[in-house]
């Protein structure tokens, strides 16, 4: 599941459009700037950068969570071309 945390920005509504329109399961917390959520300790911790919106996969960042991918597919495709140049010997 999906946890989307945002604000009532265009950017905070492109993200829940994207996830309606690819029709993926997530659960909207709405943040307020009128109140300063954004700067709350207990959503620092899971943004530190305050973007206007975040999505956590897993109660883990998603922008955390692809980077894990891309490395695992970098290491992979890393793998696959010593293995290549290994067949051409």
């Amino acid at each position: 599941m999906i946890d989307l945390y945002t604000a009532a920005t265009p950017n905070g509504h492109k993200a829940s459009i994207a996830l309606e329109e690819l029709q993926l399961p997530y659960a909207l917390h709405a943040l307020s700037f009128d109140r300063k959520e954004q700067q709350a300790p207990a959503f620092l911790g899971i943004n530190p950068t305050q973007q206007s919106w975040h999505a956590a996969l897993d109660a883990r960042p998603a922008v955390q969570r692809a980077l894990q991918v891309q490395r695992r597919e970098a290491a992979d495709e890393q793998a696959v071309k010593t293995a290549q140049s290994m067949l051409v010997l």
